[in-house]
């Protein structure tokens, strides 16, 4: 048997509201008599009563919508009455009020959802850059140790530097140098051009994470003349070797050396010192090596502080021995080096954390803009709605009872906004992932996540609490009985004021974003009219690998860049070529210290300031169209096997010698056994 269906209001009295309810009155005031009606039967009572109950509110109402000098009745549910149905039926009545303005709700909706995606997608971006630990155990425990002077000007560090904390500190568990590298995968399928880390042997456990195939790095690994091991990334692994597991323990060919590969990284892995690795060998380094010298610094060191150690303590251990190396080996740090020792959780993103913050703080201005658009809306449809809110304030209903009415609209409204915006936010972020530099700290950790969909839901809630609230005050605060008298005009004066300050607060917020566009467009502008030293224009780079591993002489190396770079000479279109061992403006870059045979007549006795140095051929300055400003450029004679010659630049140049002339002055670049130039 089909259920017996609820009894209905009579018909007679529902087609005598139509009759003599205002038309602009008759959604709002038949919608609350036939749910109070259904609210009653569903608390039991007789539907006689309710029939007559229902027939004098009938007869009442049109006197209302007319005029009425009477203090409203505040009306009370039936007993039966629960505070789920209430909330339902102001829920249903909200959508029913949305879907009578689609217009109005579309316009609401789509302000919040810019306004809420976009602040979502930033903070998505933000959250694990800035607020959340880094995803290594104790990762307030783990340091950078980083080279520099006074000035606080940082550079990376010797490893003879390295070697001698590690051995001397009593602040720290473990200690790891790295550097970076490329190399080039052949073998089945294409050869892959790869970026890289050289670390020591307890990389992996300094910073707490271990393979999740194969084994960790040893002592022995970094032994030279050993068999050379590697360790892949997940990434590289799955897509090069399809996730095979028994890639674990074979040789692989990277610069035609053969390499053992005894480890995979765990998927989730993120390497925030070198976002772009895909593997790791040991460093190899020992004391003895020219490239490992005290002011060869192109190194960067991490550890683990001890959880019983502060890090002031750490730091002040590490000053200390660092003063004795620099009291002992003057020449190889000069009279402002010191050390720098910061969390690490800190200096990965000491160089983001401004600009992060400025686009943070930019999409809530935003979002305030939109929330005042929308609450501008609302104050107006409150006005329009006066005459509404006055009969049903006659009928019985009281101030907060309106005032929940609105909110419940108004938390529909921050609902389907905050739903777009989380739509908006997903795509916002593939976008925000797509154009970020790669060497981005935590890039791959930035994704919509549970932290930020709780962040949406309470930007919601607030939204729809705060900017709901206030409108739904401001349209009840007057005496509501007297808005019958409009008969359906629309309200002014009133809320004029109110509106028009959120009009100036919007206006203010949107020039204060404005202004800071314009002065950031300002800046960058300024920051392009720089100019680099060289000529970017036309000007072409591309990477070229010779496989030393399988030409193990130095003649044979020396005659494959000098054949490349005759063929690239050669090609239609090319006016000028040239090698160099890294571009100007890069993030690669070796530091060495610098001394000169004669003493130079500025700042005389810091011997071992550094000095980035390139490795170039001839014709170098032209391509690069570097202008020179006293003496010669490279030429095709300066052989390795001619008198060295280096080229300084002018700034190095006022900086050690000031208006004198440095040319045939002698240099050495690198530790004291280096070449002098």
């Amino acid at each position: 048997m089909s259920p017996t269906p609820n009894p209905s209001p009579p018909k007679v009295a529902r087609q005598l509201l139509r009759l003599f309810v205002p038309t602009h009155l008759q959604d709002a005031v038949i919608g609350d008599l036939e749910e109070s009606y259904q609210a009653r039967i569903l608390s039991g009572a007789r539907v006689s009563e309710i029939n007559k109950w229902f027939w004098l509110e009938t007869l009442r109402t049109p006197r209302l919508a007319f005029a009425t000098t009477r203090p409203p009745q505040q009306h009370r549910p039936p007993n039966g009455d629960s505070t789920m149905s209430i909330v339902q039926s102001d829920v249903r009545f909200a959508a029913r009020m949305l879907k009578r303005r689609p217009g109005f709700t579309l316009l609401a909706v789509a302000t919040l959802a810019l306004g809420i995606g976009a602040t979502t997608a930033i903070f998505s971006a933000v959250n694990p850059i800035l607020f959340e630990s880094l995803p290594y155990p104790h990762a307030d425990q783990l340091t950078m140790l980083w080279e520099g002077n006074s000035g606080s000007n940082r550079s990376n560090i010797g490893y003879a530097t390295f070697a001698d904390i590690q051995e001397q500190n009593h602040s720290f568990t473990s200690m790891a140098a790295m550097g970076s590298g490329t190399a080039t995968m052949t073998g089945k399928g294409e050869p892959l051009y790869l970026h890289g880390q050289r670390v020591s042997p307890t990389f992996f456990s300094v910073l707490g994470v271990h393979p999740s195939f194969g084994r960790d790095f040893r002592v022995e690994d970094n032994v030279r003349g050993t068999q050379r091991v590697i360790i892949l990334s997940n990434a590289l692994w799955r897509n090069r070797f399809g996730g095979d597991t028994s890639v674990i323990g074979k040789p692989i060919v990277l610069d035609g050396n053969s390499v053992i590969v005894i480890g995979i990284m765990p998927a989730n892995f993120e390497n925030v010192v070198s976002p772009t690795s895909q593997y790791w060998m040991p460093l190899r380094y020992d004391v003895t090596l020219p490239q490992a010298c005290r002011d060869c610094r192109h190194l960067r060191a991490i550890a683990r502080r001890r959880a019983d150690v502060t890090a002031t303590r750490a730091s002040k251990d590490i000053a200390e021995i660092f003063a004795r190396m620099v009291a002992a080996n003057p020449k190889l740090y000069g009279t402002t080096a010191t050390i720098f020792t910061p969390r690490m959780d800190e200096d990965v993103v000491r160089s983001v954390r401004p600009a992060l913050l400025a686009v943070l703080g930019a999409v809530v201005l935003v979002l305030f803009v939109a929330c005042l658009n929308v609450m501008n809306l609302l104050l107006a449809r409150g006005a329009q709605r006066e005459s509404e809110f006055s009969v049903r304030a006659a009928l019985g209903a009281g101030r907060m009872r309106i005032v929940r009415q609105l909110l419940a609209e108004s938390m529909l409204l921050s609902i389907l906004g905050g739903l777009s915006g989380i739509g908006v936010a997903l795509v916002g972020v593939r976008i925000l992932v797509a154009v970020s530099p790669s060497n981005l700290p935590r890039l791959e950790a930035i994704h919509v996540d549970a932290q930020v969909l709780a962040f949406a839901i309470i930007i919601t809630t607030m939204v729809a609490f705060v900017f709901g609230l206030i409108p739904g005050l401001f349209a009840t605060r007057k005496n509501l009985s007297e808005g019958i008298r409009r008969n359906g005009q629309r309200a002014v004066g009133s809320s004029r004021f109110t509106r028009s300050a959120l009009v100036i607060s919007e206006v203010a917020l949107a020039s204060v974003l404005l202004a800071g566009s314009g002065l950031l467009f300002r800046s960058m502008s300024q920051l392009f009219a720089v100019s680099p030293g060289f000529d970017a224009q036309n000007l072409l780079t591309m990477s070229i690998q010779s496989g030393a591993g399988r030409i193990r002489s130095d003649t044979l190396i020396t005659e494959f860049y000098d054949g490349a770079l005759r063929a690239v000479r050669q090609q239609p279109g090319v006016i000028s070529a040239a090698l160099t061992s890294q571009l100007p403006l890069g993030d690669e870059f070796d530091a060495y210290g610098v001394r000169f045979e004669q003493k130079p007549p500025i700042d005389a006795g810091t011997d071992g300031a550094d000095a980035f140095r390139y490795a170039v051929s001839d014709r170098y300055f032209e391509t690069m169209k570097i202008p020179l400003r006293s003496g010669r450029y490279f030429t095709a004679e300066d052989k390795a096997n001619s008198p060295g010659v280096t080229v300084i630049g002018e700034s190095f140049a006022k900086r050690h010698f000031g208006n004198a002339s440095p040319l045939g002055q002698r240099v050495q670049v690198g530790g004291e056994k280096a070449k002098w130039r």
